[in-house]
């Protein structure tokens, strides 16, 4: 199993997103959501990860409720390495 990054719900979405997140070893790891302007909308995962697949969701909200419409990024840190994914939230 290699370290993966991949979004398991429709893109575009209007509900947030289904993500999910392959360690082929144990270790820490934290999966985050940034807006375009790259400014950190949520903590999905931090932490301690055991190895395998992991599922985290976003619900399409900031700390401030609802989150705009407009393109978003996650980002997997884990091993050393930076994976990232595109995903567009559409109201």
């Amino acid at each position: 199993m290699a370290l993966a990054l991949a979004l398991r719900s429709g893109n575009p979405s209007v509900a947030g997103a289904d993500i999910e997140f392959a360690l082929p070893t144990a270790g820490e790891a934290s999966v985050d959501l940034f807006d375009i302007g790259g400014r950190h909308v949520a903590s999905l995962a931090h932490g301690a990860q055991a190895a395998g697949v992991h599922r985290v969701r976003w619900t399409g909200t900031d700390e401030s409720g609802p989150a705009a419409a407009g393109v978003y990024f996650v980002r997997l840190r884990a091993q050393g390495r930076d994976l990232v994914q595109r995903f567009v939230l559409v109201r």
